[in-house]
This record gives C-alpha cells, sequence and structure tokens, in this order.
C-alpha cells in the first residue's frame, strides 16, 4: 500500500487526486479477503506498458515515465508480497486519465476474546511506566500522535516535536527519560539531533530511542553506534513501542559481587513462550537460526578485537551482543555481555579474555540447547 501511494503521488501533478478505498470481498469463520484500490488522475499507462509493470526491474521505456526515475523494482516486490499473503495485484489505466492499481490479500480473522495486552498486563504496563517522561520527535504528525497516545494511555508524560530543533529546546527546559527519536526529518535529521543533545552532557540524560523504517541490521549498528541506545522499526507496533519504552526505564538489576549465571537460563522457555504470543509459531526458528548465524560471526569479530586490543570496538559488539540475546532470553549470553562491557566501560579489561571465554562456553551449550528443543 505504501509503494502504490508513493506511485501515485509521484505520477500525479499538483491538483490532481488520490483515492484509496478497502473491500471486503469474502469472509468465513477464519479468514477475510480484502481488496485494496489506490486511484488517481495521473499520467496513465499505455496497455502495452501495463505488461511489464511488475516484472523484476523493468522500467517503463517512455519520455514521459523515465522523468520521474525509479527502477521499477517495488511493484515486483509488492506483487510477491501480495502473492505471499494469497492475493493478487493489478491495475487499470489509460493514458491521461489516471491509473488504479488494485490487490487482493487473506488476513487471519482477529478472535474477539483475543487481546495484545490481557488486563494484568496492562496494569503491569502502567504501574512500571506511571509518569515517565516521554518525548516523541517525528515531523510527521500522524506518526507523533499515535506513539504519543499509545504511551499516554500506559500512564507517560508525553511531549511531541515537530522537529530536531523543537526536540533540542525541550530537552535544555525539562527532564526526559526516552527520547523516540525519527531519523528521517528535513533540516535536522535524527542522527544530527541525537549528536547535539549528546553535546549537551545533561545531568540525567535520556534514553535514545531511534524510530525509522530503516529495517536492516547494518542499519540499526550504525545507530547504536551513533550514540542511540536502542531502535524501533517503522510501522510503529503499540506492544513493541511499550516494551522499547519499559526496558529502557527499567531500573537495572543490582549487581551481583559473584558471577551468578549458574543461576540463569541458558534459553528461558518464559520468554519464548512470549515471542511465540506475539510473534506466532514460525518466528521462533527464524529468530533463533538467525542469532546464532549472527553471534557467530559476531564472537568471531569480538575475539580478533580483544587480540588486537581494539576495545571500542568490543563494546560495541556486546553492546549489540547483550542486547539481542536479552531479547529472545538466552540469560547467560547476556549476563556475561553485559558484564564484560561494564568492566570495558570502566577501562577495566583485567578479566576481558575470562569473561569472553564464558561467553563461548554459553554459545555452544545454546546451541546444543535449541537443537535439543527442536527434537521435542
Amino acid at each position: 500500500l505504501s509503494n502504490l501511494i508513493s506511485n501515485s503521488l509521484k505520477f500525479t501533478k499538483k491538483g490532481g487526486s488520490i483515492d484509496i478505498g478497502f473491500e471486503l470481498i469474502d469472509s468465513n469463520e477464519k479468514y477475510s479477503y480484502i481488496r485494496v484500490d489506490v486511484r488517481d488522475s495521473g499520467i496513465g499507462i499505455s496497455e502495452e506498458n501495463q505488461k511489464l509493470l511488475f516484472k523484476s526491474f523493468e522500467q517503463l521505456d517512455n519520455s514521459t515515465t523515465k522523468s520521474y526515475g525509479g527502477t521499477g523494482l517495488g511493484l515486483a516486490i509488492s506483487k510477491q508480497l501480495a502473492t505471499l499473503l494469497d492475493g493478487q495485484i493489478g491495475v487499470f489505466s489509460n493514458p491521461g486519465l489516471g491509473s488504479t492499481f488494485w490487490f487482493t490479500f487473506k488476513a487471519i480473522n482477529a478472535k474477539k476474546s483475543e487481546q495484545i495486552l490481557e488486563t494484568n498486563e496492562i496494569e503491569t504496563t502502567s504501574s512500571s511506566l506511571h509518569k515517565k517522561a516521554v518525548l516523541v520527535v517525528d515531523d510527521n504528525q500522524i506518526n507523533r500522535e499515535v506513539a504519543g497516545e499509545i504511551l499516554k494511555n500506559v500512564g507517560c508524560k508525553v511531549k511531541l516535536a515537530v522537529s530536531g530543533e523543537e526536540a533540542i529546546e525541550f530537552v535544555q527546559s525539562q527532564h526526559f527519560d526516552v527520547i523516540l527519536m525519527d531519523i528521517q526529518m528535513p533540516s535536522m535529521d535524527g542522527i544530527e539531533t541525537t549528536s547535539h543533545i549528546k553535546e549537551l552532557e545533561l545531568e540525567n540524560p535520556p534514553k535514545i530511542i531511534a524510530m525509522t523504517a530503516y529495517a536492516m541490521k547494518e542499519d540499526k549498528d550504525r545507530f547504536l553506534k551513533l550514540g542511540m541506545d536502542d531502535y524501533i522499526p517503522k510501522p510503529i507496533r503499540a506492544v513493541t513501542l511499550i516494551e522499547k519504552v519499559i526496558s529502557q526505564t527499567s531500573k537495572p538489576p543490582i549487581e551481583e559481587k559473584v558471577d551468578n549465571q549458574q543461576s540463569l537460563e541458558i534459553i528461558n522457555l518464559n520468554v519464548v513462550a512470549q515471542l511465540k504470543k506475539y510473534g506466532g509459531e514460525d518466528i521462533i526458528d527464524s529468530v533463533f537460526n538467525e542469532f546464532e548465524l549472527e553471534t557467530q560471526l559476531q564472537l568471531v569479530d569480538c575475539k580478533t578485537a580483544i587480540r588486537s586490543k581494539d576495545w571500542p570496538k568490543v563494546k560495541n559488539i556486546l553492546h549489540t551482543l547483550k542486547g539481542t540475546s536479552g531479547t529472545l532470553g538466552i540469560d547467560k549470553m547476556a549476563f556475561n555481555a553485559k558484564k564484560l562491557e561494564q568492566q570495558l566501560k570502566q577501562g577495566d579489561i583485567s578479566e576481558a579474555e575470562i569473561i569472553f571465554s564464558k561467553l563461548m562456553d554459553n554459545f555452544s551449550e545454546f546451541k546444543d540447547t535449541f537443537k535439543a528443543l527442536n527434537r521435542i
């Protein structure tokens, strides 16, 4: 839908119109079949060129459309997405009279009894976020208001900023526990705004969570390296947003003087159950397999960085590993990654190789445990 709307905006001149329609075309007890139409009064497309639209890497070859740029890949991806959702995609168009792009998809019906958060979970969430001060920075009004209302409903004190400049003004006049920072903004983007806020050296600086449509792993790593504390992809989902704010405002556990990792689980089954609940059964194998491949590379890089005494790189790797293992409930790895990261932040490298060795052992134990779970 986003891609079709973007195309309509691109090919419709100022003063034209774009309409979006949704229609329930069929339903049964389990599924609903939806049709979406995006109609514009733009330049239109010839019948010959319509045949090329949904083919990979095809761009319409005429002087009118060439002036608008683009690779044509977006519609090929849209076709794949529609097919994966048991739907179809197509177009009706006449040159000079506009176009109507449509697609269908199958969606699972929600049961009335199913709620994202149960009542007791909402109460717990509201308690943990009560009066936490959150600044939402986004140049898009809808994004600001949606994120703001979600957080207000769970007890946060929310302020909205329309730009990076306004955000900097706000943080100098009042304290915020968390800032939700849009990356793409005109004039001053989220990265530059974050840099300016860090330069203020506030006594009790806020945690900064990047909000962006950039969803690749390397993008997340880049944001963390640039000083942000966490990352949330767009479109924003209520549960994800709430969990991110909770994670950044919860008080860290009191560090024990002895290594108490023996009391932790290598894979926390309660966390796995929550992942299944909110993400579905299919997500478990996917994310744990991805974690295994990603962590294997990270540990190799970390070992090399320790040998070369590249401590900033070691800290960056540990920070990422701490977050991913913690998210997935791989508790022992999260414990040791956090422990070593904290020691390095304090300039203490005396236990670096010892704790890293424990991380390697944790990783081996994780792989064995994950394989055993798959056989059950």
